[in-house]
């Protein structure tokens, strides 16, 4: 409504309070991750939430020993992945200069899990040495023909949890409060209360789902409390860092490929606080697509797309740490209830003269593959 100057009675010789019908809210509650993600395709069915994940064997491995340009080094230890290795594997020295560096190297015997012997020098490329934690590529096996299959490379599948938190929220209304005529358009002080608690626990599990710290010491326990690791905390494998501003370098080619390095090719999610999502729409902005509109001024990325692809920026998040960002795959992430205890309100008993009630529910978040996910944080802020 337009303002027009005019008090809302407009009987001088009348005493009244000039107040609006509505009732301002200004405390935040929007929860834009959580609307994002939205609904998971299954409950929790105990407090301790279990997946299963999976992955293909690594196509790179470390040396745990240096290796020397003699070709007769061929013998040497790795970082317990050669029971991932098959006898004609063919392996690449990986280093700075590929031509100057590069050597090849077929495996002729897989020695447990440490170690591996090689014969060097594959297709007269090489030799060439490395130096301790240096990494090998595996370019390919190649198998001889008629040859016997010995030996089982396939991984073990991991197991991963989540503690199911509870949240809640009480509600007490006097029955004198819901008697009343109550300022700013309030039919019933209760129902008001009902839908305030309803947003604050919306509100809570947003920040849970995004900063919560594991706890599991309340498992079976009616002393000690249940909380769930949230998915900043979840990522463990792509934690990148920087003391200066946010540049689209340093998002697309440190913090997106990260995850891309290790399997994440499905990220389509960006997750950024406000002074990282401004840095983000102020990102070269002759590249920003502009609508023929007159009217606006327009400075915001929606989406970032890169050789990594195409990512959703959502608006800034008011619970992320300060100058952060996640890259995530949204399709790897679940905002679970337990089950039958998604968000509910329940009516309590009355004691003496007042209505009460709890807004109640049980979450926990799901981060699949935790090393495809990445995220980035400014360490001198």
């Amino acid at each position: 409504m337009a303002f027009s100057g005019r008090a809302t009675y407009s009987n001088d010789t009348l005493i009244g309070e000039d107040v609006s019908d509505l009732v301002s809210t200004i405390s935040p509650f929007e929860t834009p991750l959580l609307d994002f993600l939205g609904d998971a395709p299954q409950s929790a069915t105990n407090v301790l939430h279990e997946w299963v994940e999976d992955s293909l064997n690594p196509g790179t491995l470390l040396a745990s020993s240096a290796i020397a340009s003699a070709t007769a080094d061929t013998a040497f230890r790795v970082n317990g992945t050669g029971n991932n290795l098959q006898v004609g594997d063919i392996l690449r020295m990986v280093g700075g200069n590929v031509i100057a560096n590069e050597e090849l190297m077929q495996v002729t015997v897989v020695t447990g899990a440490n170690s591996i012997t090689v014969s060097r020098g594959f297709g007269s490329v090489g030799p060439s040495s490395l130096a301790v934690g240096g990494s090998l590529e595996l370019v390919s096996n190649a198998s001889l023909e008629g040859a016997d299959v010995s030996g089982d490379i396939s991984l073990n599948r991991s197991r991963q949890y989540n503690f199911v938190q509870q949240f809640q929220k009480p509600i007490e209304v006097s029955d004198t409060q819901r008697s009343v005529n109550n300022l700013g358009g309030i039919d019933d002080e209760y129902s008001y209360q009902l839908e305030q608690r309803t947003k604050e626990i919306l509100r809570d599990l947003e920040k849970a789902v995004i900063l919560g710290a594991a706890s599991g010491n309340s498992f079976g326990s009616l002393t000690a409390y249940r909380s769930m690791k949230g998915i900043w905390r979840s990522i463990a494998t792509n934690q990148q860092t920087t003391t200066a501003a946010l540049t689209e370098t340093f998002l697309g080619d440190t913090i997106v490929k990260s995850a891309w390095d290790n399997g994440g090719d499905d990220v389509d999610l960006i997750v950024a606080d406000a002074e990282w999502k401004r840095a983000i729409d102020g990102f070269i902005d002759s590249r920003i697509r502009v609508t023929d509109d007159a009217d606006t001024f327009r400075t915001e990325v929606t989406y970032y797309e890169s050789s990594f692809g195409r990512q959703v920026v959502l608006p800034p998040n008011r619970h992320m740490p300060y100058k952060s960002a996640m890259v995530l795959a949204s399709d790897r992430i679940e905002v679970v209830p337990l089950q039958g205890r998604s968000f509910q309100h329940e009516s309590l008993a009355k004691t003496g003269h007042a209505t009460k009630g709890v807004v109640v529910g049980e979450y926990t978040v799901a981060v699949m593959n935790e090393s495809g996910h990445a995220r980035g944080v400014d360490t001198d802020a």
